[in-house]
């Protein structure tokens, strides 16, 4: 029986989504700002999240949406890639119109091998729960599936400190191994479960830190762990972890602002109040929509909004976590600062103010320019009453960031411009966008930027192109032959949560 704010979750993603369904496809749409935002609205049919929106249609009172979940299912199982000996057997097509991988695929690019674990997992839940709807002759073919799925994912792929799939992959090779009386592979997922634990346990945290959409993912496996244990150890780790994360997830979070403060070692947008996470899914289904940081939902143009589509799934495993309450998530009590030491010499800081959130990372990892790290970030009150201003580092490579009260220490190298001259990015969401004498400005904050010595840091402010929700792009630039950048930044808040 689903609880009130779980039953609304299911409900409401349910409906929402199901209005880019295809009857006749049987698979869902994309819908616009979701996915690959330059791919138009209803271009492609979306995979795992067709499989969601299945198990949700599953549980259904209505004949003609459980027929429509078989009917996708037949399809999700027309999709997937049985040609043992290559890097993509048993996962599924990236999207339903993807080309067939050619003989050398690129990873990421032709196939995604993760959602073997997606779908694997997707499907096995659709087993443990209707099985009766689904019939031993469809339910065979899942089985085929799953198995496909498990013997196709190659050995090492998946290292214990990539946290999302290793958790699924981990419980879906124990899953299927109970059911088919395989205790090897059950001994195969224990061993990856474990891995997986002692690497979590090494600093307390995963790798994949701070990571709102994955953290959703995480807390997804994690409940399959406690709640569909293949074995004793994936109750007791399952259990453990979870409440880690929940404990995180609350001491991260900034009910006045709405987010989660970082850094992020993975992020799609940081202002939760603007782009769909998992992570609000979780917080949703467990202490009610009015309390998640969600945007707007509207017809169109919902950043990430695919991610929604998980939500039948997330609402049937949501329970009631141990460690934290609601007030957790809806009454900010003092400012406070958080530090962490995580793998590779990552040195996390974090403070919380009542009216600003800043988080930092430390380390000597090249993250060679991939958007997703966000290992500089501030968030604002930009406009009354709840309009939300965010700063991050854009596209890092080498970074060593630390903040103490509002004043950040910033030094990067690795990015150069066509004149060998080191810079950095700082990308905002903010109305407006203005440089300072001595730095820049919005309508919610202040940012006085100074260089080492007397270095001088050039600053350029530049409309956003896009990424990652940037509405502005400041470039800071020092003179040609420093090695490095190297800035502080003051924050001073020009406007404060009521």
């Amino acid at each position: 029986m689903l609880t009130p704010a779980a039953l609304d979750l299911r409900t409401t993603t349910l409906e929402w989504s199901l209005r880019w369904w295809d009857h006749e496809r049987h698979l869902v749409w994309n819908p616009p700002a979701s996915l690959d935002e330059h791919l138009p609205e209803r271009s492609v049919h979306l995979v795992p999240q067709s499989a969601w929106l299945a198990y949700g249609m599953l549980g259904s009172d209505d004949a003609a949406e459980r027929a429509e979940a078989l009917a996708a299912i037949d399809a999700l199982l027309g999709v997937q890639y049985d040609e043992p000996g290559t890097a993509f057997h048993g996962t599924f097509a990236i999207v339903a119109e993807a080309a067939h991988p050619p003989a050398e695929p690129t990873m990421w690019v032709d196939y995604d091998p993760n959602w073997r674990q997606f779908l694997g997992t997707t499907f096995a839940l659709m087993l443990e729960d209707f099985a009766d709807r689904i019939g031993a002759e469809r339910a065979a073919r899942i089985e085929h599936a799953i198995e496909l799925a498990v013997w196709g994912e190659p050995d090492g792929r998946i290292p214990p400190s990539y946290a999302n799939p290793a958790l699924m992959r981990s419980w879906l090779d124990a899953w299927w191994g109970s059911r088919c009386s395989d205790d090897s592979l059950v001994a195969r997922g224990e061993v990856l479960a474990l891995a997986v634990v002692a690497a979590h346990d090494r600093h307390d945290a995963f790798d994949e830190f701070n990571s709102p959409t994955y953290y959703g993912v995480d807390l997804l496996a994690l409940a399959l762990w406690e709640q569909l244990p293949p074995s004793p150890l994936f109750a007791e780790h399952g259990r453990r972890l979870t409440d880690r994360l929940w404990d995180l997830s609350a001491a991260y979070y900034h009910p006045g602002l709405r987010n989660w403060c970082g850094p992020y070692t993975r992020s799609y947008h940081p202002d939760a109040t603007r782009s769909v996470t998992l992570l609000a899914l979780w917080i949703w289904a467990t202490f009610g929509r009015d309390v998640a940081p969600l945007p707007t939902f509207a017809t169109t143009d919902v950043d990430h909004c695919h991610d929604l589509m998980a939500g039948p799934v997330l609402a049937r495993l949501a329970g009631a976590p141990r460690t934290v309450d609601r007030s957790d998530f809806t009454t900010f009590e003092a400012p406070r600062r958080l530090a962490l030491t995580l793998p590779g010499h990552r040195q996390t800081t974090s403070i919380l103010h009542h009216d600003l959130i800043i988080g930092c990372e430390s380390s000597v990892i090249d993250w060679g320019g991939w958007i997703q790290p966000m290992l500089l970030t501030a968030h604002w009150l930009e406009t009354a009453p709840a309009d939300i201003g965010v700063l991050w580092l854009h596209a890092p490579h080498i970074v060593g960031a630390t903040v103490s009260d509002r004043v950040v220490s910033l030094r990067t190298s690795g990015a150069t411009t066509s004149d060998g001259r080191e810079y950095a990015t700082i990308a905002l969401v903010a109305r407006e966008c203005t440089t300072t004498p001595t730095g820049f400005a919005t309508a919610g904050v202040e940012v006085r930027v100074d260089g080492d010595g007397d270095v001088a840091i050039e600053i350029e402010v530049a409309n956003g192109d896009g990424v990652n929700g940037a509405t502005h792009l400041v470039t800071l630039t020092v003179p040609a032959g420093n090695p490095e950048l190297v800035a502080t930044l003051h924050l001073v808040v020009l406007n404060s949560p009521a």
